[in-house]
């Protein structure tokens, strides 16, 4: 079976990102955040050796407590059992990380057994799946108990929109409900997100594939000046037709621009950052080279605003406005090929 043999720990091309995209953007939130009172608190799906913990407490964007020796308000998120004792070694103890998918704690809804229900009953005898179910609730209460996160390091292991799902995968339902709670978080007026995901067109799902270019079409139809962007960086303005030949750098369109739509629908607008992609070799056995793929880097700066909705898209409120630019923004982000020449777009 193919394999992939990486070190992400001495990896180039993610200390590439590491450096060019997420750390000016962790120090320019620090700034904001520490404006408004408060330490900046760091959200991470690090490696084993937690290298953008370490990178961001050398910069001063993040700190040690003195008594402690802990990595302050940091937080992460690890299913591997090895992993997750690796990085709480080094950050901080267990209670700062949230060992599971992350998905099934975001997503988690009670049901008809937990509905009133937070921890086992020592009295109690229950079956395998209702411990499953407590474990997942306790981590769920215990995830919204340390929000707001002035730094989202969401790097997913797969791609966002994988071929069982649809475009309202999983994952994006779970990036939906996270911006939502961040919203609710009345004293956070801006974080930052860095999104990390896998670009290969078989696996995405067709008919995520199909809701995406809908979704490109329908803003060149809504937003004045975003099919002028896209003729003017791929010769054509038809969503279809830039997918079938540059599906990458339709990619690295769409998934920004869908991410910036869920994002003013709870509250936020963004501020487009770094997209930057880099290219990966899948290795077979014998070490030779397979295939290849292509990872997203991408970075937005997510600002409060003070109405959201379908309704106020086609109202000439300035959040309306700001929006539309945000919008045609995507278009126009540099995209930068990390190992590769720097290609420079509109």
């Amino acid at each position: 079976m193919p394999r992939t043999s990486l070190n992400w720990d001495t990896d180039v091309k993610k200390h590439y990102v590491r450096l060019h995209a997420w750390l000016p953007a962790a120090l320019a939130q620090r700034e904001a955040t520490l404006r408004s009172g408060r330490p900046v608190t760091y959200l991470t799906f690090c490696a084993a050796q937690a290298l953008d913990v370490f990178l961001f407490l050398n910069t001063g964007v993040l700190v040690r407590d003195a008594q402690t020796d802990i990595v302050s308000n940091t937080y992460f998120c690890e299913k591997s059992a090895d992993v997750f004792q690796a990085i709480s070694d080094l950050v901080g103890p267990h209670d700062q990380g949230f060992f599971g998918d992350f998905q099934e704690m975001v997503l988690f809804e009670d049901d008809e057994f937990t509905l009133n229900r937070h921890y086992e009953d020592p009295t109690q005898r229950y079956k395998q799946h209702e411990r499953k179910r407590l474990n997942v609730k306790r981590r769920y209460e215990r995830f919204k108990s340390v929000m707001p996160f002035d730094i989202i390091n969401l790097d997913i292991c797969g791609t966002m929109f994988p071929s069982s799902a649809g475009v309202h995968s999983p994952m994006l339902k779970s990036v939906d409900r996270l911006l939502g709670w961040q919203a609710a978080c009345s004293e956070l007026e801006s974080f930052t997100l860095f999104l990390t995901t896998h670009i290969e067109e078989s696996w995405v799902s067709s008919a995520a594939l199909g809701e995406l270019v809908s979704l490109v079409n329908n803003n060149g139809n809504e937003h004045a000046g975003y099919a002028d962007r896209l003729r003017s960086r791929f010769g054509s303005n038809e969503a279809a037709e830039i997918a079938e030949r540059e599906f990458v750098d339709f990619y690295c369109l769409a998934v920004p621009k869908i991410i910036v739509s869920k994002a003013f629908e709870n509250g936020w607008l963004v501020e487009p950052g770094f997209v930057g992609v880099h290219t990966r070799d899948r290795t077979g056995p014998d070490g030779g080279v397979v295939s290849t793929y292509s990872m997203l880097s991408w970075v937005g700066k997510f600002a409060r605003c003070s109405a959201v909705g379908h309704e106020l898209r086609r109202s000439v409120a300035p959040e309306t406005v700001d929006y539309s630019r945000a919008v045609v923004a995507t278009t126009g982000t540099e995209v930068v090929r990390v190992g590769w020449t720097v290609r420079g777009v509109v």
